[in-house]
């Protein structure tokens, strides 16, 4: 698979033109199987592989003749890699259940520069990397679990827990009105999204399964979220120098209703 996304933002007040660029462009190989082990297991398994490469912000103008296009595309780059298993058994007609693990990992590779600052964001040393050299790799796995256990044949419970870990982020500022949101990658300095998930749901079906109905609550842990400082505004700055992180929770209740038929 091949992937070229770009977005770029054009704005003009007076006679100043302001323009805002960014975009990520992979490459990337996989394979996936399903291998019916038995009549009540069904294996899915795979790898895949990513190459990245990330222009984050790249910031340019022009204002009569003076043409103001510095050489500021912070490019990155980066290399992912999974490996999934996942089993579909089918304990008993009532019973269900699905099951996998599966291990990721990212890798930031150079040209990368890294600058140590200080607490005015003044630049104080650097550490610069080569080109494919390993700046840092992030790795864990993600198990996930689900239960469906049937009551009759129009009534079951669902139950469900994963763990997913994020490389990629869109950051997003909510105190200008510009759409500056960006996708950056896990970086020296950028640690991924981590979460846990857990959700349980009671299904019901209605006169011969004409009417489908459920209700379905969830929770929902997150570490390492990401945004831009508050009173942030695009600049020549490599982005990361303006991110702040933290953590966050959501929690909810889902409604569902549908008609089937008639």
């Amino acid at each position: 698979v091949y992937n070229d996304y770009d977005f770029a933002l054009g704005a003009l007040q007076n006679n100043f033109n302001f323009a805002l660029k960014s975009g990520i462009r992979d490459v990337n190989i996989k394979s996936d199987l399903d291998h019916y082990l038995t009549p009540e297991h069904k294996l899915k398994y795979g790898i895949q592989y990513t190459f990245h490469r990330f222009s984050p912000s790249v910031v340019s103008g022009q204002q009569d003749s003076v043409v103001f296009n510095p050489n500021n595309a912070q490019l990155k780059y980066a290399r992912e890699m999974a490996a999934y298993v996942q089993d579909d058994w089918e304990i008993s007609d009532d019973l269900k259940m699905s099951y996998g693990l599966r291990w990721s990992g990212f890798q930031q590779v150079g040209p990368y520069t890294n600058y140590t600052t200080d607490n005015f964001g003044n630049r104080l040393d650097s550490v610069s990397f080569k080109t494919a050299e390993p700046v840092k790799f992030y790795s864990g796995f993600e198990p996930r679990a689900t239960l469906r256990y049937s009551l009759d044949d129009e009534t079951s419970i669902k139950g469900s827990v994963s763990r997913n870990r994020q490389y990629i982020h869109l950051v997003s500022n909510s105190g200008t009105t510009l759409p500056t949101d960006v996708w950056v990658p896990s970086t020296f300095r950028v640690k991924p999204q981590l979460s846990w998930q857990y959700a349980a749901g009671f299904f019901k079906n209605f006169n011969d399964n004409a009417y489908e109905t459920s209700i379905e609550v969830y929770y929902k842990s997150m570490d390492n979220q990401i945004e831009y400082r508050e009173g942030y505004t695009p600049s020549i700055k490599d982005p990361e120098e303006e991110f702040v992180f933290g953590n966050g929770w959501s929690y909810g209740a889902e409604f569902f209703f549908n008609k089937t038929k008639g």
